[in-house]
């Protein structure tokens, strides 16, 4: 009887942090506005963030000592800061962007599984307006993620009181959708 009481209240506890960690900002992928683009590129990123940098051992900085006051520094650990490298850059055709519009407007090319924490990408589609870039699309071939914003908007309270932008949106993208774009990015 003590069992079942355990695994009972173990699944709610289960099903209560689940609900918490996935009641993040999933449900709006229509965050973009497609109709006010002047131009629309592709990039391929390269983006070494603080996780996959090296070991602590290469970033150690020993004691010196001063030559001309004689005071020994202590010896501390370098911080790594981010990578990011624009790799090739493409400007897209229109036909390419109706595409791509509808892509990112299909339900479909959307997966429903989580979302993965790491902001690592490697695909960044940019939509500029009068040469400024005013939303962007983020893609992790590695891990499906998407990330889609938008600037200039202000954040709003949900139901629950909690703070939700409306111009950014994270999810998953299907399979579908990652091959399209990374046939874009190869053309």
């Amino acid at each position: 009887m003590m069992k079942r009481i355990i695994s009972l209240i173990t699944i709610v506890l289960l099903l209560l942090i689940n609900q918490n960690v996935f009641s993040q900002q999933f449900k709006n992928s229509n965050v973009l506005s497609f109709e006010k683009a002047d131009s629309v590129t592709v990039s391929k990123i390269y983006y070494r963030d603080k996780e996959f940098s090296a070991p602590l051992a290469t970033n150690f900085v020993p004691a010196k000592k001063d030559s001309i006051t004689g005071e020994i520094t202590l010896p501390y650990y370098k911080e790594e800061k981010d990578t990011i490298y624009q790799l090739s850059r493409k400007r897209l055709l229109d036909a390419q962007i109706v595409a791509l519009n509808s892509l990112l407007q299909n339900k479909k090319s959307f997966s429903s599984k989580g979302v993965a924490l790491q902001n690592h990408y490697d695909f960044e589609i940019n939509y500029y307006r009068k040469g400024v870039v005013f939303q962007y699309v983020r893609i992790s071939s590695v891990t499906n993620k998407i990330t889609i914003a938008k600037d200039g908007c202000k954040s709003i309270k949900d139901k629950n009181k909690q703070e939700i932008d409306p111009c950014l949106f994270y999810g998953s993208i299907s399979d579908t959708f990652k091959k399209h774009i990374l046939k874009l990015e190869a053309k």
